[in-house]
């Protein structure tokens, strides 16, 4: 697989949730509604997450995230 990741060049570094609002609305995370996510009860544009990816990515949604990135990504067992 290949994997696409995002680095700035300051204080920020690597994009630790790069990446993964595609894979949760690949594996069922996130599902949309038009041009916008739903979140919880909410619906919301996905430039908002990417703005604000504390808020939205809390640890029930990595939990289940990273469920979706062992099915992706795992090799073998």
């Amino acid at each position: 697989s290949k994997v696409a990741t995002r680095l700035f060049f300051d204080e920020r570094g690597l994009d630790k949730y790069y990446g993964l609002l595609e894979l949760g609305e690949q594996y069922g995370v996130f599902q949309r509604k038009g041009n916008r996510v739903i979140v919880g009860e909410s619906t919301v544009y996905p430039y908002a997450i990417i703005a604000d990816p504390e808020k939205y990515f809390t640890p029930e949604v990595m939990e289940k995230l990273e469920e979706a990135a062992k099915q992706e990504f795992s090799y073998g067992n």
